[in-house]
């Protein structure tokens, strides 16, 4: 389903039922793209599958990421931390955003 909202609560935990993250690795692989501005830009030209956004990044950068992934409908899926998501993405600095491109 296309626009939902998803939580994972443990990077290791992934859910992997049908609806749940898209995932099942400890990364996301090459096709990840990293970063604030490089997933909002991605967003407008609508090259993401689906976002992902740490929980504890700021509420200016969460609002922006998650009304431009609701007009394109692209699911965006939470992650406790940044350095979590950092972790996710196979880099060793933390991250607010993140994408998997289509």
């Amino acid at each position: 389903m296309r626009g939902t909202i998803l939580l994972c609560v443990k990077v290791h935990a992934i859910n992997r039922a049908k609806g749940g993250c898209l995932m099942d690795t400890d990364t996301l692989g090459p096709n990840c793209i990293v970063g604030f501005k490089q997933v909002t830009r991605g967003l407008k030209s609508d090259l993401f599958k689906q976002v992902f956004i740490a929980l504890d990044a700021d509420k200016d950068i969460k609002t922006l990421i998650e009304e431009e992934a609701s007009k394109n409908s692209v699911d965006v899926v939470y992650i406790n931390t940044k350095e979590e998501l950092g972790k996710l993405c196979g880099i060793e600095i933390n991250a607010a955003a993140a994408a998997l491109l289509k």
